[in-house]
């Protein structure tokens, strides 16, 4: 087959004429052809030859084996302390400069435990009319180091120093004992036998109020990691920090096994369908040669006008085959693709291109997929 042939275009004062240069054609596609001559010359594609090229004969050769079982990371400690940190370190306050109980997203929630640094004389304290004042009565022992708390309350108030808004909150906490392994990040723990006294009548305190800025914040998230301080109000960062059980794949390799061995073995193969779709039983090849010999000195000549030609001829053509699936031994020594697809034996090797062994192996008309 030739191709077109290059168009030419001359636009000229009135009009514009096209016309393809001659022998500007050239040859655009082979001679592929294919040859059938009986079950002697024929094609050797079939899909079990396929497949036996894919592997499915092999020991290793595996169709949906679930993947071994899949382990989760979880949180690091490094991040879950700075999203802690991020948020505790944002004094609990609205724009107004009130303390919001429904904002979640600033400041130790109530019930976290966190860490204060002593002394104090005095420590915090509301008037009726939630003025911020001092309440000297009680007395946050100096000998006592870094000691913990837990944050009861939280109270918005009046400055009285001024201002439209307040500048802190102050917090109801409890004092509370020590807290293990408080010591390896803090530097030193609580060890006398009380935190604060009252000193009118030396009566231990148990709750006071502070300032929310007398917190340590970066000691108490530390212990989050620690002891798992804390943990009961960040639940979702402890979720995140515990590993998941691997993940068991057996049931999606189950469920998937069949559309995987369709996609290898059945007629949504890609290989299968790009030689089926313009399949022949065939041997595909190139004629290389084609000679004619008109057998002028002894064939019978028609002698009719317009016809005086020999009555036959001789054709000679060479053919170089184009395999479907090259022939030879496998590694196991087993036969890719037989050449001459004749008799029992090759059948049961190379089965038909279409699946039909036809009628020569009497009432057997199709292969049974053994995949």
């Amino acid at each position: 087959q030739f191709s077109r042939g290059t168009m030419l275009e001359h636009v000229g004062q009135d009009a514009i004429s096209r016309f393809v240069q001659p022998f500007s054609q050239i040859p655009t596609a082979s001679p592929v052809i294919r040859l059938r001559v009986g079950d002697l010359i024929k094609g050797n594609y079939n899909r079990d030859g396929i497949r036996r090229l894919m592997g499915a004969q092999d020991p290793d050769f595996v169709v949906a084996e679930p993947l071994p079982p899949e382990a989760v990371d979880a949180m690091p400690c490094d991040e879950a302390l700075e999203i802690i940190y991020d948020q505790v370190s944002q004094v609990p306050i609205d724009s107004a400069g009130t303390y919001n109980t429904d904002d979640g997203t600033r400041g130790w929630p109530i019930g976290s435990h966190v860490i204060i640094d002593p002394p104090y004389n005095p420590v915090v304290a509301l008037d009726s009319s939630g003025v911020v004042t001092s309440d000297w009565g009680v007395l946050v022992q100096s000998q006592n180091t870094k000691f913990p708390v837990k944050i009861l309350a939280y109270h918005s108030y009046v400055n009285p120093l001024g201002g439209s808004a307040p500048y802190d909150i102050v917090i109801t906490v409890e004092l509370l004992s020590p807290i293990p392994d408080m010591g390896s990040v803090c530097g030193a723990e609580f060890t006398g036998d009380r935190i604060a006294t009252r000193q009118s009548n030396g009566a231990a305190v148990t709750t006071c109020m502070l300032s929310y800025t007398d917190i340590l914040h970066h000691e108490t998230a530390q212990l989050f990691c620690v002891n798992g301080l804390n943990s009961a109000v960040f639940p979702d960062l402890v979720d995140s920090m515990t590993p998941p059980p691997p993940v068991d794949t057996t049931a999606a390799a189950t469920a998937a096994e069949a559309g995987i061995r369709e996609v290898l073995f059945g007629d949504k193969n890609p290989i299968f369908q790009s030689f089926e779709t313009t399949s022949g039983r065939g041997l595909a090849g190139v004629i290389t040669s084609f000679d004619i010999d008109w057998m002028l000195n002894t064939a019978v000549w028609e002698t009719t006008p317009g016809k005086r030609a020999p009555t036959m001829c001789t054709i000679n053509v060479g053919f170089t085959p184009i395999h479907d699936i090259v022939p030879g031994l496998d590694s196991d020594g087993m036969m890719r693709a037989v050449n001459y697809n004749i008799g029992g034996p090759s059948r049961e090797i190379s089965q038909d291109p279409h699946g039909n062994l036809g009628d020569a192996i009497g009432a057997i008309t199709s292969v049974e997929d053994p995949y």
